[in-house]
C-alpha cells in the first residue's frame, strides 16, 4: 500500500522583516481528491531532529501560525498514510 500524497495551500503569508517573523494561513488537503486533512501536525524544524509541534490543523484542514523566521528552517506537514510534505523557509521569500 503506497501512501496519500499532501498538498498544501497557502491563502496568506505576511512576512515582516524587522521583527523576523512570518505569519501562514492555509489549509491542508489530499493531493489526489482535494479533500481537506482534518487535525494534521504541523510542526517547524530547525533540523530533521528537532521538530517541535507547533499547531494542530482545524476539522476542516486549515491552519494558522506565527513563528520567528529563520532561513535554516522548515514546516513540516504530517499525517497518518500520508508522505510528509516539508516547506523550506527559505523559500518563502
Amino acid at each position: 500500500m503506497s501512501l496519500g500524497e499532501l498538498q498544501m495551500t497557502l491563502s496568506y503569508l505576511k512576512f515582516k522583516k524587522y521583527k523576523r517573523k512570518i505569519l501562514l494561513k492555509g489549509q491542508v488537503a489530499d493531493k489526489k481528491t482535494g479533500e481537506a486533512i482534518p487535525l494534521c501536525q504541523i510542526f517547524v524544524a530547525d533540523s530533521v531532529c528537532s521538530l517541535k509541534v507547533i499547531a494542530l490543523a482545524s476539522p476542516q484542514g486549515k491552519f494558522e501560525i506565527k513563528v520567528p523566521f529563520y532561513s535554516g528552517r522548515s514546516l513540516y506537514i504530517m499525517y497518518v498514510g500520508y508522505n510528509d510534505l516539508e516547506l523550506p523557509f527559505n523559500k518563502l521569500k
